[in-house]
């Protein structure tokens, strides 16, 4: 996927038409709730927008040729997200990695895959030994 100034652009429209629509700033705190269901509907919305954010800082990072260790640790704060994400819907981190390398044995036997296949295998035998 070719990263464009227009992408990162909707990706930040996106991001700035939520945070209006919330009323949200950066920084704020999800409010507690006396239902653990309202508190877990507005952590999860939470941990959205942050993962929006995330892959537009990283899109903005890529954009401005980052070094590698601000790449990494925009990747790193964007998986901590989705493994939060993962907790707050209910789905284990063994279920969430079993889950990515079947989806990933499914694609390898695609042919249309052969320019990833190498990097897929990668991806899956990391997953494999976890």
């Amino acid at each position: 996927m070719q990263i464009t100034v227009e992408k990162i652009s909707v990706l930040w429209y996106t991001i700035l038409l939520h945070k209006q629509k919330t009323g949200r700033k950066e920084g704020d705190t999800v409010p507690e709730k006396s239902f653990d269901v309202a508190r877990n509907i507005r952590m999860t919305q939470e941990l959205q927008c942050q993962m929006l954010s995330q892959v537009a800082d990283l899109f903005t990072a890529m954009h401005n040729n980052a070094s590698k260790a601000e790449q990494t640790e925009l990747l790193a704060k964007l998986e901590i997200s989705l493994r939060l994400l993962a907790g707050r819907l209910g789905i284990s981190q063994d279920g969430l990695s079993r889950k990515a390398a079947m989806t990933l044995k499914a694609a390898l036997v695609q042919e249309d895959v052969s320019a990833w296949k190498s990097d897929l295998l990668t991806v899956l035998h990391e997953l494999e030994e976890t």
